[in-house]
Formats: C-alpha cells, structure tokens, sequence
C-alpha cells in the first residue's frame, strides 16, 4: 500500500498537483477561472487556426504525388476528396478570427479532428478498389497513418481529462472499427496497430494535462495579487470585458462597484507600509469571503479594488456590499474601524454601453462619496448606505 501511494503521490507531482483542487482542475474545467477559460479559448484556436491553415494548403497540394503515383481515375477522385477538405480546413481557420471563446475552441476542435478521420475513410474506400503494388501500395499505406498523426496532435492541445475522453474515445472507437471491419489485416497486425494507437493516446494524455497544469499555474500567477488574492489589473480588464459583452449578449444586468480604503495614506504615513499592507490583505480576504462565488474582485492600484456582480442590479449589489460593510474590514492600528468609499454602477439603471463608461460612473460615484464624509456607498438610486449604519445594525443584532 505504502508503495502505491508513493507511486500516486510521484504520479501527481509529475502533474504538478499537490491538492484536490488542483486535481480536479486538470479533470474538469468547472473550476476554472474566467481568466483561465478566456486564456486556454485564445490557445486552443490559435493553434487549430495554425493546423487547420496548414493543412488547407498541404491537403490539395499533395494531388500532385497522386497525380505521379496513382493510376485514372483514381488520382481524380483522391483530387476531388482533397479540394473539398481543404477548403472545410480553410473554413475551420476562418472561424478561429471570430470571437475567442472556449466553447467555439471545442466545436472546432471536433472540427479539425474528424474532418481527417472521415477523409481517411473515404480515401481508404477509393484505395481499395484497386488493384496497387510497389510504391504505389507504399503510398497507399501512408493513407492509413492518418489516424495516428490525428491522435497524436491532440498532445498539442490543453485539455482536461473529460475533454481529452471526449475527443479520443470516438477516435479509439473509429480506429478499432477500421482495422477490425474494414480492413483484410491479420490478427497479430491489428493487435499491433491498435496497441501502437493506445500508446500514442497515452502519451498524448500525458502532455495534454501537462500542457494545461502549467497554463493554469503561469495564468494565475500572473493574474492574482500576491497580498490581495485579487485579480490585478491586467487580469481584471480582460474579466470585466468579458463580463460585459457576456451581459450585453445575454441580455442580463451587470454592476460594478469601485471601492476605495479610506484615509490610506495617513495609515501608510503614520504606521508604515507594513501595516497598510496588512490592511490590504484583511480587506482582500473579507471582500473575497463576502462576495457571491460568480462575482469579481480586482485589485485596480493601490488601495482601489474593484467588485463585479454578473447578473445583478445596483439594489442586489448594495446587499452584498451591505453584508460585507456589516462584517467590516477590521481595525486601524490606533484601534478605529477600517472604512471605505463605494460608488456603484449598473448597465441598465445607468444605460451603460461600454464597459469603460461602467468603470467611469462608479468612480464618479465614489468620488461622491468621499465628497460626502466617506465610509459609505453612493448608486444608482441616489441612496447612501453608510458604514457607521451597517455597523449600528450588527451591534444591534449582535
């Protein structure tokens, strides 16, 4: 027992995975963040853009070995076969210069990979109705490696271990059925031939899941705030044009809260930058336990955060930043409670139509708020919540 746990625990680090999280990020991507979904739709389709462009050109160009190797009429019919699945290749790559989204990666996906499975069949068809020998039978040959090149380029894509079962297994299937019914091979050749693809699959699998472990590991690196656990800044633009164009295709509401720590400044000044970073990350954590699992929160500079709420109206985020003034963001060193300036926008209410106009109303509005004492929320409606309230009704609660 203690070598096979051994064994797994060397099996998991090999995968760069140390808890169950990160296991189950690498067998689904219902965990995944926005950032990491947004960033593996933008690889997927860059590279079937790149195979898919490249085989829109060799495909029909390899008619000119048929033409010199294959005898009328067969080199016409491969000819045809050809033409037809390079422009379908050539198609595919055009749809990659649409939107970058993950689901339109997978469809092409699916695309990309029996678009070649059933021009194999169809040219294994025309192959065997004829009589070929010498080279020609070796060309013909190089037909039936199609479905290894095909399972071994799935090692080029990230794909969780759902996706790469998705992909492989109807090609497993397909490969068993083309060399069990379809082709006159032996018995030990087909053994071989299927052992050979179950090889190439697993080491395809192996550099899938890699490939989608350090993608994880370099986007989130790179998109979280090490003090804050917030998304920075760059991470959180692409989150939030993300989060709009959804809104505005969808037809649903969205709103945004800009949140300012009150007199930071001073804090830095008086106490040192070591509390304030302190400050910086009692404030992440509470935001981050206060707010509801769809919604956002990133670290815009210094002591601005910004909080995104998909699907709500102004009066729905103001109960979540309600709850989270209630809990409070802790204490300042001199033992005053730590404070900040809201100010919310919404996309209908407002009638936003970009993203940067959403971003300018609720800074406009936090402004306000400063302007009005701080340690308080300005929205929509006009209406102030206020943080000394919200702190009465704990007290009084409590």
């Amino acid at each position: 027992m203690k070598f096979l746990a051994n064994s797994l625990k060397s099996i998991c680090s090999a995968f760069g995975v140390h808890t169950w999280d990160q296991a189950y990020e690498l067998l689904c991507g219902n965990r995944h963040t926005l950032s990491i979904q947004q960033h593996r739709g933008e690889l997927l389709l860059n590279r079937i853009f790149f195979f898919a462009s490249t085989f829109a050109v060799l495909t029909p160009a390899w008619v000119l070995v048929d033409w010199l190797i294959f005898p009328w009429p067969l080199w016409v019919e491969l000819a045809v076969l050809r033409f037809f699945a390079g422009a379908v290749f050539l198609a595919i790559a055009w749809q990659t210069r649409r939107d970058a989204s993950l689901m339109r990666a997978r469809l092409l996906l699916i695309a990309l990979l029996f678009l070649p499975y059933m021009f194999y069949f169809v040219a294994d068809s025309m192959l065997s109705g004829y009589e070929l020998s010498g080279i020609q039978s070796a060309t013909a040959d190089i037909y039936r490696l199609l479905p290894f090149v095909i399972i071994a380029g799935l090692s080029l894509f990230p794909l969780t271990l759902i996706e790469f079962g998705f992909y492989a297994l109807p090609l497993l299937a397909l490969t068993l059925y083309s060399v069990f019914a379809v082709t006159a091979v032996e018995l030990n050749g087909a053994i071989s031939t299927v052992w050979l693809f179950l090889l190439i699959l697993g080491v395809s699998l192996i550099s899938s899941l890699n490939q989608l472990r350090y993608m994880i590991s370099l986007t989130s690196q790179a998109s979280y705030d090490v003090l804050t656990g917030a998304l920075t800044r760059r991470a959180g633009i692409e989150a939030m044009e993300l989060q709009f164009r959804l809104a505005r295709i969808r037809g649903e509401n969205i709103s945004l809260a800009f949140f300012d720590l009150d007199h930071f400044k001073s804090l830095n000044d008086s106490h040192g930058h070591q509390a304030g970073d302190m400050a910086l990350r009692k404030t992440g954590d509470r935001i981050r336990e206060t707010l509801r699992k769809i919604d956002t929160v990133i670290r815009w500079g210094g002591e601005e955060f910004i909080l995104i709420f998909p699907g709500a109206d102004c009066i729905e985020a103001r109960v979540v930043l309600g709850r989270l003034m209630q809990a409070g963001l802790g204490k300042r060193p001199d033992g005053s409670p730590l404070t900040a300036s809201i100010g919310v926008a919404e996309l209908r209410k407002d009638k936003i139509r970009h993203w940067k106009e959403l971003l300018a109303l609720a800074d406009s509005r936090m402004y306000r708020a400063k302007d009005a004492g701080r340690a308080c929320c300005l929205d929509s409606h006009e209406d102030e919540l206020r943080w000394d309230w919200c702190a009465d009704t704990v007290n009084e609660t409590g």
